[in-house]
């Protein structure tokens, strides 16, 4: 049973940090950081299903604590989720600051989510670099935003118009002005494949 404790303690892990940018998908955010603070989670969620019964004995009289002995699925419940109260555990206040394994915890998920994200944009940068090396004019993205506008959801369009609409009138150079839309398309569409599809299905001289 303890196996099903690590399993969701990492599906819960995982989908607090998938959650944290909703427009990532899967792909989008697996690396070795997220590997190693799934890791690190699922090493809580073990430790707190192992000394989960003996640290009940402390605080609960024997026929109260059945529900965490033996392999039973309130033990897995409790400590697939309860790890996380361990790990946001206050031990001592210093100058108004809580300290704690939650203060060591948080700045390990910062330092992962950190790199997790310059792993993403740099994925994402090498996209958009090998898309402009196959479409470098200039129009075609901009009719290609404009084809896939509808796609995006209604409240974020006002948005992106506005984002294109600096982009275009801006000094930046060609190169980066498609790249940049090129960027604003991926937003909408949400892979390389969909954007090189809306590159490669316009004709800028039809319009």
């Amino acid at each position: 049973m303890a196996i099903w404790t690590v399993l969701l303690a990492l599906a819960a892990s995982f989908g607090e940090m998938l959650s944290r940018d909703e427009k990532r998908v899967f792909r989008d955010i697996v690396n070795r950081y997220l590997v190693l603070y799934l890791g690190i989670n699922g090493v809580f969620a073990f430790a707190t299903y192992f000394f989960l019964p003996s640290v009940a004995q402390l605080f609960f009289k024997p026929e109260q604590i059945g529900w965490v002995k033996d392999s039973s699925w309130g033990r897995v419940f409790v400590a697939a989720f309860g790890y996380m109260v361990i790990v946001r555990a206050k031990v001592v206040t210093i100058k108004n600051t809580p300290i704690g394994i939650d203060t060591l915890y948080d700045a390990f998920a910062r330092y992962c989510l950190r790199h997790t994200n310059m792993v993403m944009n740099n994925r994402r940068n090498d996209i958009l670099d090998e898309v402009y090396g196959k479409y470098q004019d200039l129009e075609r993205y901009r009719i290609a935003f404009d084809d896939r506008l509808s796609s995006a959801p209604e409240e974020e369009r006002e948005t992106l118009r506005a984002q294109r609409d600096n982009v275009l009138s801006s000094s930046l150079t060609a190169q980066v002005k498609c790249k940049r839309l090129g960027e604003l398309i991926l937003d909408i569409v949400g892979t390389r494949e969909e954007l090189e599809k809306a590159l490669e299905s316009v004709n800028p001289g039809a319009r």
